[in-house]
């Protein structure tokens, strides 16, 4: 039976709400490939894409790739952390069919300092993937 695999493409990281720091990292996980940046607390494009191939399944079939996200801000005594996963269910592509696209998946972490000055502050952190499923 041919595979179905997933090309996940990580193309934005997106900083919305209070300021709570600039030293960022991100970890993110596609169907158990993990891979870290770094960051500055600004929203960035990412050029070029970080991108991930993984194993979907069984063409035709049902499928469903897991994304997992942590957004922790580095702190002297305590980092601020938060983490947002989704499960995308996709029906794979039939073997010798075109390939299926699904763009603008968002997961988005909550991360809310906990002590210091900005004790409260609050910074979702937005992930943005394109996916794209085919059979070889």
């Amino acid at each position: 039976m041919a595979e179905c695999y997933c090309q996940a493409v990580l193309k934005a990281i997106r900083h919305d709400g209070n300021y709570i720091g600039d030293d960022w990292r991100y970890t993110i996980s596609v169907g158990g490939e993990k891979k870290e940046i770094e960051g500055n607390g600004k929203s960035q494009d990412l050029t070029p894409p970080l991108t991930w191939r993984v194993k979907a399944g069984g063409c035709g079939e049902n499928t469903v790739v897991s994304i997992h996200a942590t957004a922790m801000e580095e702190d002297f005594f305590f980092n601020d952390e938060g983490s947002a996963i989704k499960h995308v269910k996709q029906v794979a592509p039939a073997a010798g069919a075109d390939p299926v696209e699904v763009n603008n998946i968002a997961l988005r972490a909550r991360v809310t300092e906990g002590i210091g000055p900005f004790s409260g502050g609050t910074n979702f952190v937005d992930f943005l993937f394109d996916l794209e499923y085919s059979c070889d």
